[in-house]
């Protein structure tokens, strides 16, 4: 049976939850099998009085009481199901207050919307009607992050003579009189409106590579970013031509700059081939009379040569600027031991008839994989290697750039995508 998850941000009222689940019976939608809260320390405890511990002289709890009144089976709902946001220190706390404690809430926020989001028995409808406006932010976007189209966002609308009042949790059934805002006065409870309004927003899931995926669903594996690196690596996906690359292939380290704040490290100390295959491109994109590199099922030894020249200067040996048939089969053997560390490993090998198709997209599809773990897919889109180049229709020798679409016009050449002028190499 699919389950669906009644998610919600509660603070001094919880009840936006029985508010909330009276308008979903109102509206007929998808009733919740369980509920699940996000909260401080005070709005636990404010939970648990509110919709856990009967009020005085009642047998059911105000959770009980709604689904009793409105023929609904009573979703699972424990104080289990109430979780804390922690600080910086990851200590369960009433108020975040510094910086680091808001980031802290952040990523705790985004962590549980993405775990829930990748139970695919799992339907999502996440509440934005409670609780502090940084901590419904926050939950509104994690959901445009993470939901998939199966997922619901709403925010409850309640009388305004009836909105924060504590007595007051839902519309009942029959005539309940309640406290207004003023003592004297009275109010019945089955007068109120309450409405629901459904929230549209733009889900981004599909911009996140699979393993940011798997690193939310807590992979062993994969460290999953924090909020605020989702954040600016989307932003920075949208900001293209501002961006630039400088390779420091000796030190096995990328620089990823911008004009949006700190320079980002791409360490590939343990991904030497795809430093290699990378680099290639890159520089083949930034010299300005480049050589142009035309994926083909053909074997290449000028591909072939280029990319063992990245291997020497990523070892920091002298590059082979002339090469002779004897030279590529000793290059290969040391570089296999050198990078490799396997005689066993063959992956090498096929560059000794040069470079073909498969050995290309294997190197891709690796780099892909690499740059996966540290990017979401929009970043992947703008520093991936691809058909930079078209050939010209006059002439098909020669070449000129082609549009960041996604398409691989017949014999383009590749490099990658930045701008010429904002490709660096440090090769010493």
């Amino acid at each position: 049976m699919q389950k669906h998850i009644l998610l919600a941000i509660t603070g001094l009222s919880p009840q936006v939850v029985t508010e909330t689940l009276y308008a979903i019976h109102q509206q007929q939608l998808e009733w919740p099998t369980e509920i699940r809260l996000i909260t401080t320390l005070t709005g636990k405890n404010q939970a648990r009085l509110g919709l856990l511990i009967p009020p005085e002289g009642k047998s059911l709890n105000r959770l009980q009481q709604l689904c009793a009144d409105y023929n609904r089976p009573v979703p699972t709902f424990t104080e289990a199901h109430i979780a804390i946001v922690p600080n910086a220190e990851g200590q369960e706390v009433d108020d975040a207050r510094s910086n680091a404690d808001q980031e802290s809430l952040a990523d705790f926020i985004v962590s549980q919307v993405a775990q829930l989001a990748n139970d695919d028995e799992c339907q999502i409808h996440a509440s934005l009607a409670g609780g502090r406006k940084t901590m419904t932010f926050y939950l509104g976007y994690a959901m445009s992050l993470f939901a998939r189209p199966q997922d619901r966002l709403s925010h409850v609308l309640v009388d305004a003579q009836f909105e924060g009042l504590r007595d007051f949790y839902y519309p009942t059934p029959a005539t309940c009189v309640i406290n207004g805002r003023d003592p004297n006065t009275n109010l019945d409870a089955a007068d109120a409106k309450v409405t629901l309004a459904e929230i549209p927003f733009i889900s981004q899931r599909q911009s996140l590579a699979k393993t940011t995926l798997a690193a939310f669903a807590h992979s062993p594996a994969v460290q999953p970013p924090s909020y605020r690196d989702l954040v600016r690596y989307e932003n920075l996906a949208q900001d293209r031509d501002n961006l630039s690359l400088t390779f420091n292939t000796k030190d096995r380290l990328v620089v990823l700059g911008s004009t949006q704040g700190e320079d980002i490290n791409i360490d590939f100390n343990d991904a030497p081939l795809q430093l290699a295959f990378f680099a290639m491109m890159a520089r083949h994109s930034q010299l300005a009379n480049p050589i142009k590199l035309v994926r083909s099922k053909d074997a290449n030894k000028t591909y072939a040569h280029l990319f063992l020249q990245e291997l020497e200067r990523i070892e920091g040996l002298p590059v082979t600027h002339m090469a002779t048939e004897a030279d590529y089969g000793y290059r290969i053997e040391q570089f296999r031991n050198q990078f490799l560390r396997s005689t066993q490993d063959r992956t090498l090998d096929s560059l000794k008839q040069g470079m073909d198709a498969q050995f290309w997209d294997d190197r891709k599809n690796q780099l892909k994989q690499y740059l996966s773990k540290q990017f979401p897919e929009s970043m992947l889109d703008c520093l991936l290697p691809g058909p930079v180049f078209k050939p010209k229709k006059q002439n098909r020798n020669q070449f000129e750039p082609t549009a960041f679409d996604g398409r691989n016009p017949q014999g383009a050449a590749w490099g990658l995508w930045l701008k010429q002028t904002n490709i660096h190499f440090n090769d010493q």
